[in-house]
């Protein structure tokens, strides 16, 4: 099993904040998360900027007819990215042919699919109709990003274990809903520990507000690499 990789989720709206606290880090993270948040302030130089200090996951969940979805994707994929997401949701023929174009565009890149959002539980899909269980809907997605040529999943800690044995060990799994032991919950509602999510075989987790949120943020840091076995 591949080690379990820390990025460490950028969710500001202040270009200042998210270089300081970066670069106070000191790269102890594997790389980092930029949501759209952040994207949307501060434009694409974050990108580059962020890059430095390790890999980039461009978080902005694309979701859009595919022409639009492609296109768009394409356009961020010309920055130095490792991973970039789009929605499964979106359907096999969007993900296909925006999977197709990044390629073009940048074949290093990891195009990944959000299955079902770790803020989301059963009541909240049944209030959009979705009447099937988180996981199940996660199984079916995760199967549907991997007929697509996709390269893996986000999705929540507790379905990892799971989604490897469906779609195989090469599927990357990136995991956000991580909280330490003692950390709120906040919106998060499918959430695991850093060990579990590694016990369960996520590749790469994300973390940010229990790390902004401790006394001492670089010893939190060093503390959950230590539960990956660090």
């Amino acid at each position: 099993m591949n080690k379990t990789r820390l990025f460490v989720a950028l969710d500001f709206n202040s270009r200042e904040e998210a270089i300081e606290k970066v670069r106070s880090f000191e790269k102890l993270p594997d790389g980092y998360k930029i949501g759209l948040e952040l994207y949307l302030t501060c434009g694409p130089s974050i990108v580059e900027e962020i890059a430095q200090f390790g890999d980039v996951f461009l978080d902005l969940k694309l979701h859009d007819i595919p022409n639009t979805m492609k296109k768009a994707a394409a356009t961020v994929s010309r920055l130095p990215i490792s991973i970039l997401n789009i929605h499964a949701c979106a359907g096999k023929e969007a993900m296909q042919s925006t999977l197709d174009l990044v390629r073009e565009v940048n074949p290093a890149i990891r195009l990944i699919a959000v299955t079902v959002l770790t803020s989301m539980n059963q009541q909240e899909l049944n209030n959009i109709n979705v009447n099937t269980d988180p996981a199940s809907q996660v199984d079916k997605l995760a199967l549907l990003t991997k007929e697509s040529g996709l390269d893996g999943v986000v999705c929540s800690p507790l379905e990892v274990s799971r989604i490897k044995q469906l779609c195989g060990d090469e599927f990357l799994t990136v995991v956000p809903g991580i909280r330490p032991s003692g950390s709120s919950a906040g919106d998060q509602k499918r959430i695991a520990t850093p060990e579990q999510a590694c016990k369960n075989g996520a590749d790469i987790i994300i973390c940010g507000r229990p790390i902004y949120n401790a006394k001492d943020p670089i010893d939190a840091i060093e503390k959950i690499k230590k539960e990956l076995g660090g």
